[in-house]
């Protein structure tokens, strides 16, 4: 239900200027889910996570499997709904969320949040509007650092957790791994 109430920010409020923008707001929801759900007690039952960071941490891992199978959080390989509405939009997005946190800090990052929501209130906004406004607000130039989150195909390094680790992408994508993306897709659409 968080996620759903989420996108009345995300989503409703400030609304995609085009679809690979979706996972400013996917992204979003699913943040707030998580974290929401971390605070609560509630993510090791809702989803299988002892923490929030370990939920992050396990995204990571499977950053470049995502971006193999779906593209990047914000280019997606195709407009096919599956790659639009991929774990890209909703994991990758929350886990471009978490990096932005890490590299900014938790207040810095709370500014970006409400700036992003009262800036473009009642409008449609871009992923270049988001990384020119967190940008602004952080008095960092954050636009290569966030290009890289969003665009790239392999996933940057996690600021404050140089030990994390991607895996690697099979050699050839197996029906397996192509069934363990769709189970993490379909889980998250059931939140």
């Amino acid at each position: 239900m968080l996620h759903e109430l989420a996108h009345q920010w995300f989503g409703d409020s400030v609304a995609p200027y085009e679809w690979s923008d979706v996972w400013l707001n996917e992204g979003h929801a699913s943040w707030y889910e998580f974290s929401y759900a971390a605070q609560k007690g509630y993510l090791q039952a809702d989803a299988g996570f002892k923490s929030f960071t370990a939920m992050m941490k396990r995204y990571y891992e499977l950053g470049d499997v995502y971006r193999h199978e779906y593209g990047p959080v914000a280019r997606p390989l195709s407009g096919d709904v599956y790659d639009v509405f991929s774990p890209q939009a909703y994991a990758g997005g929350a886990l471009v969320l978490y990096a932005l946190r890490q590299k900014v800090g938790d207040p810095t990052f709370r500014r970006i949040e409400r700036a992003w929501v009262s800036r473009y209130q009642g409008r449609s906004a871009s992923t270049r509007d988001f990384i020119r406004l967190a940008s602004n607000v952080s008095g960092r130039p954050l636009g290569g650092f966030l290009r890289a989150w969003l665009y790239r195909t392999a996933t940057p390094t996690m600021p404050g957790h140089p030990g994390w680790k991607v895996e690697p992408v099979p050699a050839s994508t197996s029906p397996s791994a192509r069934e363990a993306t769709k189970v993490l897709r379909l889980d998250l659409h059931r939140r």
